[in-house]
C-alpha cells in the first residue's frame, strides 16, 4: 500500500496537467476513504501547497472529516493533522480556525489524560508569529476554563 500511495502522489504532484492529477485524485478517493487512514505527513505538506483548486478541495475536505469527527476518537490520527496544519505557515488560517475550534470538543469528549493538546497549544503559544500565539493560548485557556 505504501508503495502504491506513493505513486498516486507523484501522478498528482508531478503532473500540471489537469486530465492526469484528475486521475490521481480519483486514486487517493480510493485510498483515504476510510476516515482512519491518514495521508502521509510528506504527501499532506505537498497537497497543501498544490496550485490546483481540485487538490486543494481534496486535501481540505479530508482534513475537515478528520477534524469534524474527532478522529473517531484516534488520538495519533487527531493529533497528527492538528500538528501538521499548526506547524504550517500562517497562509492556511482557515484551516487553522477549523483546528482551534477542534481541539476544545476533542478534549471535552475524549479528555488529555497524556497533556498533549495541552503540551502542543503551550509550544505555539511559544511561537514568534503572534497571531498563532494568541490563538493557541487561547484555546488552551478555554479548555482549561471547561475542564474546571
Amino acid at each position: 500500500p505504501q508503495e502504491r500511495q506513493r505513486i498516486v502522489h507523484a501522478i498528482i504532484l508531478d503532473s500540471p496537467h489537469q486530465a492526469a492529477y484528475a486521475f490521481g485524485l480519483d486514486m487517493l478517493h480510493a485510498l483515504y476513504e476510510q476516515p482512519t487512514v491518514r495521508i502521509p505527513e510528506e504527501f499532506l505538506l505537498h497537497l497543501l501547497e498544490h496550485p490546483a483548486s481540485e487538490v486543494k478541495t481534496f486535501i481540505s475536505t479530508k482534513i475537515r472529516e478528520v477534524l469534524s469527527g474527532l478522529a473517531g476518537g484516534d488520538e495519533r490520527l487527531f493529533l497528527y493533522y492538528v500538528r501538521t496544519l499548526l506547524y504550517l505557515p500562517n497562509r492556511l488560517s482557515k484551516a487553522k480556525d477549523i483546528v482551534y475550534a477542534a481541539l476544545p470538543r476533542y478534549v471535552e469528549s475524549y479528555g488529555d489524560p497524556d497533556g498533549n493538546v495541552a503540551q502542543l497549544l503551550l509550544e505555539i503559544g511559544g511561537s514568534n508569529i503572534r497571531s498563532d500565539a494568541e490563538r493557541a493560548l487561547v484555546t488552551l485557556v478555554q479548555i482549561r476554563r471547561e475542564a474546571v
